[in-house]
């Protein structure tokens, strides 16, 4: 947790910032080991403790790669898509829920 932190911290601001860096950053994130990772920090009791918490940045992130195209597929990657449903049932905050509830509609299957 303690690593996890800023490293959300310092990606937010890689990926948001406008520039060509953060679709840059967005593209490095949208792979596997990003995603298996992610999961897993969500699943940590931590994560979702305080009103800045790891979830909140995390989801953020997420919330960008479920815009992109392409990268729907890589929210199945260890178990995420589940882990989303379940932190949006007890999420810490409205924000958090907010988020996923993006994310989840961003990542489901078109007609």
């Amino acid at each position: 947790h303690a690593v996890c932190m800023p490293a959300a911290a310092l990606l937010l601001a890689l990926c948001t910032g406008g520039a060509p860096s953060a679709d840059a950053a967005l593209d490095a994130l949208a792979s596997e080991p990003f995603f298996r990772v992610a999961a897993a920090a969500l699943k940590q009791p931590a994560a979702s403790k305080g009103d800045d918490c790891l979830a909140a940045r995390l989801c953020v992130l997420l919330q960008l790669l479920s815009q992109r195209p392409g990268t729907q597929h890589l929210f199945g990657v260890g178990h995420l898509r589940g882990t989303l449903s379940e932190l949006q049932r007890a999420a810490p905050s409205d924000f958090v829920q907010a988020n996923v509830r993006s994310i989840l509609q961003n990542i489901e299957p078109k007609a």
